[in-house]
């Protein structure tokens, strides 16, 4: 969009509260799927509306979906190419075990101590898994390094 048409959005004429109140719940409560490519299929399209929409609302978008994710090395590919700001500002990933598995498969734990070993540092509380519906082990990326 081009800086005349940017002042014409009627979006961006609201205060920049209020804009990040639409992002926000634009966002909330939407998962996005992490592709075998470390594609990420989503539904943010007024990221892409202009670059102004682009700056505010792509950091509140990190922020509020979350990511599914059945295959570990899409995960690893698709972390590895965020900057880190972004990657600080994801805050859910879940990761989906098969039902079905035909090797061993890495646990919350091991996904997490193999993410830090590639300096791909999540927050406290990023990473969940789940099994056949089954929550295991999680962290909220808002909760501090050491707080109970």
């Amino acid at each position: 969009m081009h800086q005349k048409s940017q002042q014409q959005s009627r979006l961006l004429s609201l205060p920049r509260e209020l804009r990040n109140r639409i992002y926000t719940l634009t966002f909330c409560s939407h998962v996005a799927t992490v592709c075998e490519l470390g594609v990420v299929r989503h539904g943010g399209s007024i990221i892409g509306t202009c670059q102004l929409a682009r700056a505010e609302a792509t950091p509140l978008y990190y922020k509020h979906i979350t990511f599914l994710v059945h295959d570990f090395g899409a995960l690893r590919y698709w972390l590895g190419g965020l900057d880190e700001g972004r990657r600080k500002a994801v805050s859910g990933i879940l990761w989906v075990a098969p039902r079905v598995s035909y090797g061993p498969m890495p646990s919350v734990l091991n996904l997490r101590e193999e993410l830090e070993g590639w300096e791909l540092r999540l927050g406290k509380g990023v990473l969940e898994s789940t099994e056949l519906g089954i929550l295991g082990e999680g962290y909220r990326a808002d909760e501090e390094e050491g707080e109970a």
